[in-house]
């Protein structure tokens, strides 16, 4: 991968996307729906990257003989991408509205710091390889003119937005479940010392945005979107958060369907990479299902300061 330089790395910005939280027919989002920015420099991290793809790539929702099912998200094996500049909780809120509208759009975790500032294109690299004939090995490749990388760790650099991730795990203590939001985040401060201090912008679960016959489906999880310090941390410190929730008497063991046990707490401590996908679009509802619907995203802002995740 290049090293990262100021004269060549440039950032796009989005625009005011219009928001369709409720309509099924939506133009897809595209390059249209973004401008050219700044420069990114060498010591600001607030960066993002946003994947645009032609077919749905979120979660499926539908009825399947009187059955409601959610599937997994489609595979993303080629896509748009755009380098957005992300420096405080209020652009956050924008951009998860912005990707609530679209079921053809999602997040990566961290972003490429000499991407084009016009966009680029994201391939797999079973895509690349088959495209080029020869083993791929990192870093940009030109395919038919265009300059085109993979979704990697090595490829990508982490940002300064990390999330806390509240999956409710089986096997969950009530204990470790609080009822209310300020539990919870006192909860988390607990393992991530000064996170109580922290700003965020809280995203429900997409399966919370799910109404059936008007009747929304339990929201059993949420993402807290927050700022860090130093985004370089990030190597290691999903095992030093579970480790460090373990002293603190918030963990507990997650069996698996062969009885199997890890050590698991009260978020998941796997998100943590700067290639990761974020699947916070909206859901996907194929056509035929009327019973099916979609409300607003909930969105929660809290101003705030960066945490030291150097203290964990």
């Amino acid at each position: 991968m290049k090293s990262r330089k100021s004269s060549e790395a440039t950032v796009s910005k989005f625009g005011n996307s219009e928001y369709h939280a409720n309509e099924k027919d939506v133009e897809p989002l595209g390059a249209e729906t973004l401008i050219e920015g700044e420069a990114i420099t060498a010591t600001d991290r607030d960066y993002m990257t946003l994947l645009v793809t032609t077919e749905p790539c979120n979660k499926e929702v539908r009825f399947w003989r009187d059955e409601l099912r959610k599937t997994a998200p489609f595979p993303i094996y080629d896509a748009e991408a755009f380098t957005v500049h992300v420096p405080d909780v209020e652009v956050m809120r924008e951009l998860q509205l912005t990707v609530a509208g679209q079921s053809n759009a999602v997040l990566v975790a961290g972003f490429v710091p000499d991407a084009p500032a016009d966009g680029f294109r994201v391939r797999s690299k079973k895509a690349i390889e088959e495209k080029t004939e020869e083993p791929y090995e990192g870093g940009w490749v030109d395919i038919d003119g265009e300059r085109v990388i993979s979704r990697t760790k090595d490829n990508f650099v982490a940002s300064s937005w990390w999330q806390i991730d509240r999956d409710r795990a089986s096997g969950l203590p009530d204990a470790l479940d609080p009822d209310t939001d300020a539990g919870y985040v006192a909860m988390i401060d607990r393992i991530i010392p000064g996170f109580i201090n922290a700003g965020y912008v809280k995203v429900s679960s997409t399966t919370g945005r799910v109404l059936v016959d008007s009747v929304p489906m339990d929201a059993t999880g949420s993402r807290y979107w927050f700022q860090v310090k130093n985004p370089d941390d990030i190597t290691g410190f999903g095992v030093r958060m579970k480790l460090h929730a373990a002293t603190q008497g918030l963990g507990f063991m997650k069996y698996d369907k062969n009885c199997k046990g890890v050590l698991w707490t009260v978020a998941d401590c796997s998100v943590f990479s700067p290639e990761r996908v974020i699947f916070d679009g909206q859901p996907y509802i194929p056509e035929g299902q009327a019973r099916i619907s979609l409300r607003d995203p909930d969105l929660v802002v809290v101003q705030g300061g960066r945490v030291n995740s150097e203290l964990v």
